[in-house]
């Protein structure tokens, strides 16, 4: 590689972009997860590394895995403690018969004279205080069959993740055998070793056994795989002053893994009983995919087909947890499936009179489908008084690393008239509960121009002009609800492009 990149950093450390070197002393305590890249004359290639900053003043955490060791009597025999916290000093109390520590390096060595099961109390000591654990050492008699002394005997996978298990027994085994295995799974049958990235989510019973010249030794290992922590964008709405043309409201996405279901809404008199002044009086939706318009829905009770679709989006709206519309209202809404890898756009627009509207994109199959890689609105920034707004909800377990981008001057080069020349996005938790971040010019902030420039290629954006006044943020967000607010440097307005590029 002739250049590298991580974003974003923990505080107080900082990347040499020549070397690949990230170093300095961390000021504060979290875990970040840090999108690294490495570019030569081909391209780039990234991955996320996990950078997790303990307070200061820690003491040591034994970190052994499994805690329990067998041996034999007559064969030499070794044990070294490992932990974090950069110990000066160990301890290992009480030892089997024939073995000795090393207090300095934290060693267990030695010749077993007897056989026996001894629980050894661990330490490992440094200014702060001192972590202890327990290792279970089993020793048995030479020239009879392996003791299986794994302890505890379960053990736990995720789907898609690395799975790593050792069988432990005495009597120097000169083979392994397991049955059944969990699907992805595979053993080593010399060393003992299981290994693999589980396939499917089990609870698996698997026989261990353990054999020498004298026997074979049993037991049974409790497997149980879990599913892989996932998150993806459940929700997404934008609300906006809503016009003709280039004053229309746009909501845009992409979607991979498969074909999934969404609700859309486009809210006018649904906004009145929330305290919305100028809501839009009669907007209406029209759903677009690459072969033309899907279909369209003026009012929300009544399909284009002229079949009553009220129960069911009454009952999409009650499982997504959408507030419900009321009867006879104007207000539009279509069920629809969006495919994989395929554009798919919802238009928003006035019947008659100009307004504020809401859009609203639901995904009512829980991601188990397909999921959303990008979003974006188009819509307009109508000034002093009124802030456009974005809002989404991550859904799931997992952290989720978006690239949030405000597009104004750059959407002139798309044909798209009435742009605004300066645009700022800011980020906050929950109904603009807590601000995130903020961004003007997406050149100037945490991320570096060239990291960004990295992440925008990455997932398939087009690129913002060097010096432009676009806006970008790259962040790594929980699973939550996040709002972001459209704004003009100087409270000028027009037309903006807010997007949404799932990262990881």
């Amino acid at each position: 590689p002739t250049a590298y990149s991580a974003s974003p950093l923990p505080a107080g450390l900082t990347l040499n972009t020549t070397t690949g070197a990230i170093t300095g002393t961390p000021t504060a305590v979290g875990t970040t997860a840090v999108l690294v890249g490495a570019t030569n004359a081909t391209g780039t290639g990234n991955a996320t590394v996990t950078i997790t900053v303990a307070a200061v003043g820690t003491a040591p955490v034994i970190a052994n895995d499994p805690l329990s060791v067998a041996g034999t009597v007559g064969t030499p025999f070794g044990f070294t403690i490992t932990a974090s916290g950069a110990p000066t000093s160990y301890s290992a109390n009480p030892l089997p018969a024939g073995l000795l520590f090393n207090a300095t390096t934290g060693t267990i060595s030695g010749i077993p004279t007897s056989i026996g099961i001894t629980q050894v109390q661990l330490g490992a000591t440094n200014a702060t205080g001192t972590g202890a654990a327990m290792v279970t050492i089993t020793i048995g008699a030479a020239g009879i069959a392996p003791i299986i002394t794994n302890y505890p005997l379960t053990a736990t996978g995720i789907v898609g993740r690395p799975f790593s298990f050792s069988i432990t027994a005495s009597g120097a085994p000169l083979s392994y055998e397991t049955s059944p295995l969990p699907l992805g799974l595979v053993l080593n049958t010399t060393t003992g070793s299981i290994t693999g990235r589980p396939t499917n989510v089990a609870e698996s019973a698997v026989l261990l056994s353990a054999s020498n010249a004298a026997g074979t030794g049993h037991a049974i290992l409790m497997v149980k795989v879990i599913p892989a922590p996932r998150s993806w964008i459940s929700v997404f709405s934008a609300r906006a002053m809503c016009g003709p043309g280039d004053k229309v409201l746009i909501v845009g996405f992409y979607e991979s893994g498969g074909s999934e279901n969404f609700l859309v809404r486009a809210i006018g008199p649904g906004m009145i009983p929330y305290g919305v002044p100028n809501a839009i009086v009669d907007p209406k939706v029209t759903v677009y995919g690459s072969s033309g318009a899907l279909a369209t829905n003026d009012n929300w009770e009544m399909g284009s087909n002229g079949q009553s679709d009220g129960a069911a989006i009454t009952a999409a709206s009650s499982r997504v947890g959408a507030f419900a519309l009321g009867s006879g209202s104007k207000d539009a809404a279509l069920l629809f499936t969006g495919n994989e890898g395929v554009p798919t756009t919802c238009l928003i627009e006035p019947n008659t009179t100009p307004g504020d509207a809401l859009a609203e994109l639901y995904d009512t199959d829980n991601g188990l489908g397909g999921h959303i890689t990008s979003v974006s609105a188009r819509l307009e920034v109508a000034g002093v008084g009124f802030t456009s707004t974005v809002g989404m909800v991550i859904a799931g377990d997992a952290p989720k690393t978006l690239l949030i981008r405000g597009v104004g001057p750059t959407l002139a080069t798309f044909g798209v008239s009435g742009v605004i020349a300066d645009p700022v996005i800011t980020l906050f938790s929950g109904n603009v509960v807590t601000k995130i971040a903020s961004n003007d010019n997406w050149e100037v902030g945490d991320t570096t121009a060239s990291q960004m420039t990295d992440v925008t290629a990455q997932v398939g954006a087009f690129p913002l002009p060097s010096g432009g006044k676009d806006a970008a943020l790259l962040v790594t967000l929980q699973p939550g609800t996040y709002t972001v607010q459209i704004t003009g440097v100087n409270g000028a307005t027009g037309v903006v492009l807010l997007e949404v590029y799932v990262v990881q």
